[in-house]
């Protein structure tokens, strides 16, 4: 039965989810790799040794994240001293004149589970085109040597070096330049940095009108099926980010998290087993989140809530009905309701084959109340 229970949790939303956090990219671990094919016959390789930028990483909404990085074009290293000097003269790159380069991200588009897609600006040559990098981020935790939250990306781009007057050698020596970077970045502990800090707090002004949720009343509670018994449990602690009116739905948006260590169920003895690494690993995955990406009326009092569900670093696309027994945006008050399905397998949760998973069957229903005032 306990083993049970650690299944039941495991169904439980599941990844850290923090406010956006500015990063610095650590230029020891910051590595910016090029390649470009020479006449068919080999592909030379280089990478700049130099770099600095910073990333606005928020993990309640990644879509909301930022990163401006600058490339010194000086610094380009080839292993050859004087493919390095031919790189770096009018023909190439020009850094007598153009000493640097800079990327500029304008939007993020999660692509699921930890990927996304970037755009922004490149600048070359003093020349800006918008591109789109293919990005993963690898791990976000604390460094175990410099004990600071740091966050692993890699990034891969395909650039044409003529849009940006690069032309010599064309055909012969590729247009096509492959790019790939492998970066970290450490969370900054700088409380007056710049245009990042100004960034976050309109961020933070257009969150001002939010609904704020009512402990009292509201709940969040799951329930599985173990062969033919029905098993509930519930969490204790959540909060939400709710900015919602039924007359500019274009607008409103929902993020909630979930304290996973707030886990409750029939057995008092199985929540610390419930937090070790094994299963609800919550020094790993302390928070969950739901954001939403749009939401839509289907009747008077009904809507659908479309966005992302992330649990145990999946990222996997659904949508929530809920409703609203009570709503006076006079009164600053409204509590909605709803319920949904997941599958547990989508997340990783347990194994596929249920006799492997003791019983406990694929679908999973999550119900809530949340009471909400102004």
């Amino acid at each position: 039965m306990k083993k049970l229970f650690l299944l039941l949790a495991l169904i439980a939303f599941s990844v850290p989810a923090n406010a956006a956090e500015t990063y610095k990219f650590d230029p020891n671990h910051t590595n910016i790799n090029w390649s470009a094919n020479h006449f068919g016959f080999s592909t030379p390789s280089g990478k700049f040794a130099e770099s600095e930028g910073a990333l606005i990483l928020d993990e309640l909404n990644p879509n909301n994240s930022k990163v401006e990085i600058t490339i010194k074009t000086t610094s380009i290293i080839t292993g050859l001293p004087e493919f390095d000097n031919h790189l770096k003269g009018a023909n190439f790159l020009n850094v007598a004149k153009f000493p640097t380069a800079k990327f500029v991200s304008t939007q993020v588009i999660s692509q699921g589970t930890n990927m996304a897609k970037v755009s922004g600006n490149l600048t070359l040559l003093g020349i800006t085109k918008p591109v789109v990098l293919d990005a993963r981020l690898n791990k976000l935790a604390l460094n175990p040597f410099s004990q600071r939250k740091t966050a692993g990306f890699s990034a891969k781009i395909i650039i044409n070096r003529s849009e940006f007057g690069m032309n010599f050698g064309t055909p012969g020596v590729s247009d096509e330049v492959k790019i790939n970077i492998e970066a970290e970045a450490i969370l900054s502990t700088t409380d007056n940095d710049g245009s990042n800090q100004v960034k976050l707090s309109q961020s933070n002004k257009q969150d001002a009108n939010a609904w704020k949720i009512v402990q009292e009343g509201s709940k969040i509670d799951f329930k599985a099926t173990q062969d033919s018994s029905e098993i509930p449990g519930t969490f204790k602690k959540f909060e939400g980010n709710i900015i919602f009116n039924p007359d500019k739905l274009s607008a409103s948006k929902i993020t909630m998290t979930v304290d996973t260590s707030s886990v409750a169920v029939s057995f008092a003895d199985s929540i610390e087993i419930l937090k070790n690494a094994t299963w609800l690993a919550t020094t790993q995955f302390p928070k969950a989140i739901f954001t939403t990406n749009m939401i839509t009326r289907i009747s008077d009092t009904t809507y659908v809530a479309s966005g992302t569900l992330t649990i145990k670093g999946k990222a996997t696309p659904i949508s929530i009905n809920f409703s609203f027994p009570e709503y006076s945006e006079t009164m600053g008050k409204a509590t909605a309701t709803g319920s949904f399905t997941i599958k547990r397998s989508d997340f990783n949760i347990g194994d596929r084959d249920i006799k492997k998973a003791n019983g406990v069957r694929e679908d999973v229903v999550i119900n809530f109340t949340i009471k909400a005032q102004k």
